[in-house]
């Protein structure tokens, strides 16, 4: 049987910059969305019950990028094909004093690859500012009871993944699971390797 993988749209990091009348608003969700991003997640049950899709492993810890913020960084891996990853993100989670929900802003990293296995060091990986490219993309969460429930703005974002030229995401964090629906573009979906073509669900759970 041929097999697929899905590229998450997930990578949710975490940087706390909350800014408020009294500093503390939205502070609790932050390091709570945070916490539960934090860790390392799999797809095995998944990929158990449904061949066509393969392992993915995503691995998040702490990162230095600059003192007012804190950040985490993001590994993504096929663990069948590779132990490198596939995809490596910062995000930035901060408090939206407008929408009252948690952001969180994806940034590509420029030489990327001395970073593989930071996650691993008994240390935190570090990043310049400089070296973080802002793909204008983001999910905002809202706390609904135990989850945290949200999805990338109205239109998407930019994506050249399999040939999509938009993607939109809805993610939902519990306290150990993360639930990702992937939907793309219909523009050139024949390109696109996915088993589900143009709405994937992901489900990562916590190890």
């Amino acid at each position: 049987m041929k097999k697929y993988f899905i590229r998450p749209i997930l990578s949710l990091i975490v940087a706390v910059n909350v800014f408020s009348a009294d500093g503390r608003e939205g502070l609790d969700e932050v390091l709570e969305v945070s916490k539960r991003l934090s860790g390392i997640f799999d797809s095995s049950r998944q990929a158990s019950t449904n061949p066509s899709y393969f392992v993915v492993k995503l691995q998040a810890c702490a990162a230095v990028v600059e003192p007012e913020n804190t950040y985490l960084y993001v590994e993504q891996t096929a663990t069948e094909f590779s132990n490198k990853p596939y995809r490596q993100r910062i995000y930035r989670i901060s408090w939206d004093e407008t929408s009252k929900t948690v952001e969180s802003r994806i940034f590509k990293i420029m030489n990327q690859d001395s970073l593989v296995g930071a996650c691993d060091q008994n240390r935190k990986p570090m990043i310049l500012p400089d070296d973080l490219v802002d793909i204008e993309c983001a999910v905002n969460l809202k706390q609904d009871g135990n989850l945290f429930v949200g999805s990338t703005p109205q239109g998407g974002c930019r994506s050249n993944f399999g040939g999509a030229s938009t993607s939109t995401s809805q993610v939902t964090l519990e306290e150990n699971l993360i639930r990702a629906w992937d939907r793309r573009s219909e523009e050139h979906t024949s390109e696109l390797q996915s088993p589900c073509n143009l709405v994937c669900r992901l489900l990562l759970e916590k190890k």
